[in-house]
């Protein structure tokens, strides 16, 4: 049997339980049964030991159905005995991870509109640097669905430093060859995220931390959904622990080979005031579960949120156009689906639950997740602490998904039934071997 790392779970949930504001479930089209049981199938995700904490707002037809938290922010990993303990509350912020290429996509989309830029154009007309050695006919559109050929950073341990140091990282991609044709999907984990954020910084002469203010964070209201922490905030943000199997190959290899580190590498790093101090576009961008929601309410809104045009109808039509249809990852060694920037949906089963082929969005380091999904008329935020191992972590997390998209569907559309009870994939999934 594989070591394992899991938390303490106590009996009594509503303990360590915080809730926010919420409608009435009959206010967005719900009956209090069904949001009873999208709430147990958070609670049994949280029982699974694999999170320290879980923080949830789900939004249908507009209205906040649930905005929950479960354990604690800090004092309650699993080597932390003896230590003070923070509950974890709907305001506390948790590193997104790679939700952030999300948000650093539509900040490109953003600048795409405005005409500054064009999509298909190659990378090379705004960071001429870029075309070194094969690379200058990569064009931004392929960056931003991870067709870039750049799926490495070309460093050994990027988590002992390079990582944080953004211009190093730039000069390193640009000068290096391409290892990967670009026609095939390779996941970019972090090296994309810099050459596009260079984009951005280069055609507008601003640094990444203003555009996310000024074109997301402030017009939807948001406190955080910042890059890093600021100083007066790290105290509040929540810790990362890697949980689950401690090593558990082939799937450590893949991990290890993504990441170029581990995943109790990435862990043990977002916990650290460097990473909290840097700019890491494709993975270090920090908010609550409400204000990751905000952004994709606002995508499916039409670019609108509370009145305030964030983007215009046409650039969202464009940030969740498919690329192509699904194709096997190189790099996850997954069947995936892309638009120019985010992860799609389809009719077989997929992050975001299955029978959900409008669906869009993006997976955080295996388990944070948020999305929206036009069908269902719901915008979602899972955010947890805990990353378990890629299996071990899916498997609750997609029960979870697949509750929601059942509890959320019309009845003509799909019954709890069709979409395979949640509890039933729960129990049969429990059999497998961590």
């Amino acid at each position: 049997m594989t070591r394992q790392h899991r938390i303490l779970v106590p009996g009594r949930l509503g303990d360590i339980t915080t809730i926010g504001q919420e409608c009435a479930p009959e206010d967005a089209g719900l009956s209090r049964s069904g949001v009873a049981i999208l709430w147990k199938s958070i609670e049994a995700q949280y029982r699974s030991g694999l999170h320290p904490a879980i923080s949830v707002v789900l939004r249908r037809r507009g209205r906040v159905v649930l905005n929950r938290t479960i354990g604690h922010a800090r004092g309650n990993l699993p080597d932390d005995a003896g230590t003070l303990k923070m509950r974890a509350t709907p305001a506390t912020p948790i590193c997104l991870f790679s939700g952030s290429k999300a948000l650093t996509a539509i900040l490109v989309h953003k600048l795409a509109e405005t005409g500054a830029i064009h999509l298909d154009h190659a990378i090379a007309e705004y960071l001429p640097e870029f075309a070194a050695r094969g690379k200058a006919g990569i064009t931004v559109r392929q960056m931003l669905a991870h067709r870039g050929g750049i799926p490495r950073l070309p460093v050994r341990d990027p988590w002992k430093g390079a990582l944080y140091d953004f211009d190093a990282m730039v000069h390193a991609l640009c000068a290096a060859a391409p290892s990967r044709p670009a026609r095939g999907p390779s996941y970019h984990a972090l090296s994309g995220g810099f050459i596009l954020g260079e984009v951005l910084r280069r055609v507008t002469g601003r640094e990444l931390p203003d555009l996310l203010r000024e074109w997301l964070a402030e017009p939807l209201g948001c406190q955080h959904l910042t890059f890093g922490v600021p100083p007066a905030h790290r105290v509040f943000a929540a810790e990362n622990a890697h949980t689950g199997p401690i090593r558990w190959t082939p799937v450590h290899s893949i991990m290890k080979r993504m990441l170029q580190g581990t995943l109790a590498d990435a862990c043990a790093s977002s916990n650290q005031e460097r990473w909290m101090a840097a700019v890491i576009p494709a993975a270090n961008i920090y908010a609550t579960a409400d204000e990751a929601c905000r952004v994709y309410q606002m995508l499916l809104d039409g670019g609108v949120w509370q009145g305030r045009r964030v983007l215009r109808e046409e650039t969202v039509r464009e940030l969740v156009r498919p690329f192509d249809g699904t194709r096997f990852d190189r790099t996850l060694m997954l069947p995936l689906r892309w638009s120019s920037g985010l992860m799609l949906g389809s009719q077989l089963p997929n992050f975001f639950g299955l029978r959900n082929p409008r669906a869009y969005g993006h997976l955080g380091l295996v388990s944070c997740l948020s999305w929206a999904d036009p069908a269902r008329d719901i915008a979602a935020a899972i955010l947890t602490t805990g990353k378990p191992c890629l299996p071990v972590g899916l498997r609750e997390q997609f029960a979870t998904a697949m509750a929601i998209n059942a509890v959320c569907a019309p009845p003509e559309r799909l019954s709890l039934a069709e979409a395979g009870n949640p509890e039933g994939f729960r129990r049969s999934a429990a059999g497998t071997s961590d």
